[in-house]
């Protein structure tokens, strides 16, 4: 399997500016290795394929975890569906500084999300919103989805609202998301993670290990962060997730 086509690869190429610490979290769907979609006289042998599939996929998850860790980044499958897994790449010291601000804390809270900084419960809520959205639309691959999220991957507050609002439309521009307020700000954003996800996805192909991707990161948080930094990791250690067995 090429690197890229590797789950670290998927990593690398979608949540690169997570490896880099410029970026709190990123979100993918990974195919289950080995899947492919079933003809119609194959649909009922569908299951047993994807069990092997979908195993040799959560080995993959359990490897990248180990690695990347103890480097502060996290993994956590927000879904499973047929054929894949949608993916949450994430350094909790940075999603927990997210979710000590008050306007974002109180956002989050009118979707059912905790009132705390730990990141845990916020990934649990996650999993159970994404599941609602999936059973309302009535088919795994329904293009409704919990838009609140985007807070977890970095999005501005004022996008993220932005966009509900509109119900994607009317926005003043589009890149990593669409874009409501502060254009000029996004589109540095913008440009900033594409250098990084060329660069690493470079590195990458060259050889280097994904743990030092990960190690390419920028300064650690400061003093009156450093507690809040540190829970969020202990936070991350409680338990191994359910969606990694």
């Amino acid at each position: 399997m090429s690197g890229e086509k590797t789950l670290e690869g998927m990593i690398v190429h979608h949540c690169a500016p997570v490896l880099r610490g410029i970026k709190p979290g990123g979100l993918f769907n990974a195919p289950a290795f080995g899947a492919r979609t079933p003809s119609p006289a194959e649909a009922g042998e569908g299951s047993v394929r994807r069990g092997a599939s979908d195993a040799n996929l959560y080995r993959a998850l359990r490897e990248a975890q180990a690695k990347l860790a103890p480097l502060g980044v996290f993994l956590d499958t927000l879904a499973t569906r047929p054929f894949g897994s949608l993916v949450y790449v994430y350094r909790p010291a940075m999603v927990s500084r997210m979710l000590g601000r008050a306007e974002a804390a109180r956002f989050l809270e009118g979707y059912g999300y905790p009132r705390t900084c730990a990141v845990k419960p916020h990934v649990e809520r996650m999993r159970q919103r994404v599941a609602e959205t999936d059973a309302a639309g009535g088919c795994a691959h329904s293009c409704r989805f919990p838009h609140e999220i985007g807070l977890f991957l970095g999005y501005p507050l004022e996008d993220v609202v932005g966009f509900i609002e509109n119900q994607g439309r009317n926005c003043l521009a589009c890149g990593c998301w669409k874009v409501y307020a502060n254009e000029r700000d996004a589109q540095a954003c913008f440009g900033c993670f594409k250098t990084c996800t060329k660069e690493l996805r470079a590195l990458f192909s060259a050889g280097v290990p994904i743990e030092e991707l990960a190690r390419i990161h920028v300064p650690a948080p400061t003093e009156p962060n450093r507690a809040r930094a540190d829970e969020a990791q202990a936070s991350a250690h409680e338990a191994p997730s359910p969606a990694l067995p």
